[in-house]
């Protein structure tokens, strides 16, 4: 395993692309329903907060980062997580947050055996495709210490 500071140590890796079209279709298809069924609610205060262009990349970009986390935690979505509580929110500096809920959250501990955990998160977008790579980490003891 890779250690890089300060003292954590990869368990998983996931990346994901998806098209931004395919969201927005989703979206104006059945908006209420995706919006509930994908997104936290905090992400969905974000999004309806958005200038109408920002919107349908908020979503793609979102999309594709909780594929890539569950893709780190080496589960999937189903028994493990949903997507609803895989949150992605930007901290005040732009650098993307990921928080878990839920079957998400016991899912993360469960692999961390008690160990402290984190996400490192990368979002893009350009033209009509959005992306994410995650790693999923976990502390070592003497982080922990």
């Amino acid at each position: 395993m890779f250690h890089f500071p300060p003292y954590h140590i990869i368990y998983g890796i996931g990346t994901d692309i998806c098209k931004i079209s395919r969201i927005e279709k989703l979206y104006h298809q059945y908006p209420d329903a995706f919006l509930k069924r994908v997104y936290s609610p905090a992400e969905q205060d974000k999004f309806h907060a958005l200038a109408e262009k920002l919107k349908i990349p908020f979503l793609a970009k979102r999309f594709a980062a909780k594929e890539s986390c569950v893709k780190a935690l080496k589960t999937g979505f189903g028994h493990a997580a949903l997507m609803r509580d895989v949150e992605i929110l930007n901290n005040d500096t732009g650098v993307p947050q990921v928080t878990l809920y839920n079957k998400a959250l016991f899912t993360a501990q469960t692999i961390a055996k008690g160990q402290k955990f984190d996400f490192f998160m990368s979002l893009s977008d350009d033209s009509d495709f959005a992306q994410a790579f995650c790693i999923f980490a976990l502390a070592t003891h003497h982080e922990q210490e």
